[in-house]
């Protein structure tokens, strides 16, 4: 007679190892459940997050796109926004001005304005370097941090000049505020004591209005703070800064004549 105890014996195995694969996958559908649900959950609420973040924006008071959006509530195509009050730092003559900043000699070729941040409208002009008097950049002090993808390549002998303000279009209402400076003329020549990132085409006036000149025909140094603003403010900018009577004085506000100085010095110290 043919013994069965194998046969028995294989039955009662694939038994208990059924009997122990059925939590395994109970376990195993349930882990997958949970993950999908999770996902599901993080998804809705990265979204959720998002509409609310727009919401906040589009509502907030002192968000560019909460003021577009109660501007359209009442008919209004214009909105004004006032101007925050800037810091500038200050130098006691021009050479101190020389070594701290990059002195160039530049035209404005292009410009544009755009939000930096929700609450934030900053203009961007593309200079053209002519000639740089000075090379002194300091490191991480006073500069961009980057430049915003949205804006063209520069081309060899260009930068990017930041300053505040300027006028951008939002769901059809033009946004303004009084730009930095009262607004550079393209294709015009200045002499501009920039601050520069040390590692990137970009840069701002860290010393204000004071630091920009106008460069007209007869090589004569104009400064543009006087033209800035009106009455009081004028007025302010009429008192003219250490870096201004500089150039009056030691070099007659004439470029020409410092450049001749600045390559004497130069040639002296070599």
């Amino acid at each position: 007679m043919r013994s069965t105890a194998p046969i028995e014996n294989a039955r009662e195995l694939q038994i208990y190892h059924g009997e122990n694969m059925k939590p395994i996958l109970q376990m195993l559908i349930a882990f997958t459940l949970i993950v999908g649900v999770g996902a599901v959950i993080v998804t809705r609420s990265n979204s959720q997050q998002q509409q609310v973040e727009s919401l906040v924006h589009d509502n907030d008071s002192n968000t560019i796109r909460g003021k577009v959006k109660r501007a359209k509530e009442k008919g209004r195509k214009v909105v004004n926004i006032p101007s925050p009050i800037p810091l500038y730092a200050e130098v006691d003559s021009l050479d101190e001005a020389l070594s701290q900043t990059m002195a160039v000699v530049a035209m404005p070729i292009e410009k544009k304005s755009m939000l930096l941040d929700p609450e934030t409208i900053v203009t961007f002009y593309r200079l053209r370097v002519i000639e740089t008097l000075s090379q002194n950049i300091l490191p991480d002090c006073c500069a961009p941090k980057s430049i915003p993808s949205e804006l063209p390549s520069l081309n060899m002998g260009e930068i990017y000049l930041q300053v505040g303000g300027g006028s951008v279009t939002i769901d059809d209402v033009m946004v303004a505020e009084k730009e930095e400076f009262g607004g550079l003329r393209l294709s015009q020549q200045y002499l501009i004591f920039l601050s520069q990132n040390p590692s990137l085409s970009i840069a701002m006036v860290r010393l204000g209005a004071g630091g920009i000149f106008k460069v007209n025909d007869d090589s004569s140094l104009e400064a543009i703070t006087p033209s800035i603003g009106s009455g009081k403010e004028r007025s302010l900018n009429s008192v003219k800064s250490p870096l201004q009577r500089d150039l009056e004085n030691l070099h007659g506000n004439s470029l020409r004549q410092l450049k001749a100085n600045i390559k004497g010095v130069r040639l002296r110290q070599n």
